[in-house]
């Protein structure tokens, strides 16, 4: 056997073995996961919104309510050890806001829904598993907007659906039987359902079983 083919063997036998080591991850999966979200509603979407519902008021004071609830469900299917694509369907949360005007106040809740596809890059080590993810979203934000005073609203539920991204990255457990768990943290950047965008940071615990 010449030098070459002694290489080519022997490289062989090493992804091989590497493959055994980190393990043979491939097919089907689903999950799903919930954890605290936190994002930050841009004052100048706020004040625009205000001009466009009730021309003439302008804001005295904002305040937010801009921590909230991400539910997720997601189905995943693993190419590689190494690579997975993974579709999901998600909530961001609701948030709101709070803000005086020049005649009354202004409030608004944002609500976010939406669906994502990721590719997720992994390092499987024995049982653990370390991933970054990056995708495209699509969602929907709609806006419940009350005003008093002389402050009117002639929409009272604006909204935007539009395409956005996503990353992030995380940790992750799989036992032997399929089961597993993920900690992840993940940004979103969404329309704000007012003209502007937002820029929501989430971390999750997520519980998956991978079909065998």
């Amino acid at each position: 056997m010449n030098r070459f083919a002694q290489l080519v063997c022997a490289a062989a036998l090493l992804a091989l073995g590497a493959a055994s080591a980190f393990g043979a991850d491939t097919g089907w999966y689903v999950g799903t996961g919930i954890g605290p979200s936190k994002t930050n509603i841009s004052d100048g979407s706020i004040n625009n919104e205000l001009a466009k519902q009730s021309p003439g008021q302008s804001t005295t004071g904002i305040t937010q309510d801009n921590k909230s609830t991400l539910y997720k469900l997601f189905v995943g299917y693993n190419v590689t050890s190494f690579v997975a694509l993974e579709g999901s369907m998600f909530r961001l949360g609701q948030f709101g806001f709070n803000s005086t005007t020049t005649g009354g106040t202004f409030d608004g809740d944002i609500d976010i829904w939406g669906g994502s596809v990721d590719v997720l890059g992994i390092l499987p080590i024995d049982h653990w598993r370390i991933f970054g993810r990056g995708g495209v979203l699509y969602a929907q934000s709609t806006v419940k907007l009350t005003g008093t005073g002389a402050v009117t609203i002639p929409d009272s539920q604006p909204g935007e659906t539009q395409f956005g991204y996503k990353y992030g990255a995380g940790v992750g457990y799989e036992f032997d039987s399929g089961v597993g768990f993920r900690a992840e943290w993940e940004h979103y950047h969404t329309a704000d359902g007012m003209g502007g965008n937002l820029n929501t940071n989430t971390f999750t615990a997520s519980v998956l079983y991978r079909f065998q």
